[in-house]
């Protein structure tokens, strides 16, 4: 158990009332957000795949709140979108979530914040003839060698273990610059917050589930999340290098939800490792578990951190263990089109068949041998591999200590295979 700080789910939800008239969160799944649905005042979800969008509701006209737009991927599309629907766009500027997104800025920031991170490097365009200096620079010892883009899920991230194989990646990556450290072994793990106008909000920890089979064949990929409620030094550290991080995030004109991707060393140091300035995955998680323990959800924070001038005056801190409550990711392992999937809702499983049980999506109301289900595809649309398929929620644990599948998540992994169908070639494959 650590302390998370954020706000209180009561004064938050008030504010939100007086401060709001509409909140329209912008995006292609409510799987993000969810959670928030049922409990965010004035609260409306638009989906990409729709066309057009309907008029500011009745209670939105009378109220003399701001219609505002919830999105973390300020591109040109929502940004005329948000003005077209007379809605605030509640983001920061999208060239500062590039810079502070891309791989090759993050020692700079971690330096500025005082936080250790891993030996690292950046090169303009190297190429195969570069990878002898490169691997004799570090020690001939295993090195990840990254595109500097954010959001990339793992498919611009590579371990790579000999020279030949540096060589090989170089060569095919030689137009892109590269970000090149040393590979440190651990756990991964992740940790969440909210840059406000004068503090920064620090949500739960959770494991961080990588390159793990049967969920996907790509190292690096990100294919999941289980929240953590100890050791709690371990915690305390990532909650604390969170708040650092954040306060400079600050410093340069960043504000809102941002996450960290740590590693835990064998020396139990904890490192970052990248900076994602925009809501992650897991943040579908944090929803149910901070408004279970009597938080205010972060993007709620991140509303708040746009309308606010002060958070502190707000602040909370909480000291109650986060619910157990895990998720896994599943991709594509080839190339294809999909031809069967399944439908959003909850499911149990009984017998290797996962059979669903309603269509609710709401993961503080399964229970014991339940699931919920959110696909990610349609049905027709053409794959590659490393496409994410679907998530499947839980209230249960889906890794051991050593970030090892449990016997139970791999039931519910095969389990979900046999939901989707994608024709390759004429055969059946996920």
């Amino acid at each position: 158990m650590t302390e998370l700080i954020g706000i209180s789910l009561n004064d938050g939800l008030e504010l939100l009332g007086k401060l709001t008239s509409e909140i329209i969160w912008y995006g292609k799944s409510l799987f993000l957000c969810a959670g928030c649905e049922q409990i965010f005042p004035n609260w409306r979800f638009y989906s990409t795949a729709d066309e057009g969008f309907a008029e500011p509701t009745e209670k939105c006209r009378e109220s003399s709140g701001r219609r505002v737009c919830l999105a973390f991927e300020p591109t040109t599309e929502v940004q005329s979108w948000a003005y077209e629907n007379d809605a605030e766009l509640l983001c920061p500027p999208r060239r500062l979530v590039r810079m502070i997104g891309n791989k090759q800025s993050l020692s700079s920031i971690l330096h500025s914040a005082g936080v250790e991170t891993i030996r690292s490097a950046n090169y303009d365009k190297p190429d195969r003839r570069d990878a002898a200096r490169i691997w004799a620079g570090f020690s001939h010892s295993p090195l990840v060698v990254q595109l500097p883009e954010n959001n990339l899920t793992g498919m611009g991230t590579r371990l790579v273990t000999s020279q030949d194989e540096l060589a090989q990646t170089l060569s095919e990556w030689s137009t892109s610059n590269l970000k090149i450290s040393s590979y440190v072994f651990g756990n991964s793990l992740t940790v969440s917050g909210c840059v406000g106008p004068d503090a920064t909000s620090v949500s739960g920890v959770s494991r961080q589930l990588v390159g793990l089979a049967p969920l996907t064949n790509i190292w690096g990929q990100h294919c999941g999340n289980q929240l953590l409620n100890g050791p709690t030094s371990t915690l305390d550290k990532c909650s604390y290098i969170c708040k650092l991080v954040g306060d400079e995030l600050r410093r340069r004109n960043f504000r809102g939800l941002f996450g960290l991707d740590l590693v835990q060393t064998q020396d139990n140091e904890i490192v970052v490792v990248e900076i994602n300035p925009r809501i992650q995955s897991v943040t579908s998680l944090l929803n149910v578990a901070e408004s279970e323990t009597g938080l205010l959800p972060l993007p709620g924070v991140h509303i708040l951190s746009f309308l606010l001038d002060s958070l502190s005056a707000y602040e909370h801190r909480s000291k109650k263990c986060l619910p157990l409550l895990s998720h896994m990711l599943l991709y594509a392992h080839e190339s294809g089109r999909v031809r069967q999937v399944p439908s959003l809702g909850s499911y149990s499983l009984g017998d290797g068949i996962l059979v669903k049980e309603s269509s609710h999506c709401r993961l503080g109301l399964i229970g014991p041998g339940e699931c919920v289900v959110w696909p990610f595809v349609r049905v027709g649309e053409p794959l590659v591999r490393g496409t994410k398929l679907a998530a499947l929620q839980l209230r249960a644990p889906v890794v051991d200590d050593t970030n090892v599948l449990t016997a139970q998540a791999r039931d519910w992994i095969s389990a979900l295979r046999l939901l989707f169908q994608i024709e390759s070639e004429g055969h059946a494959l996920v």
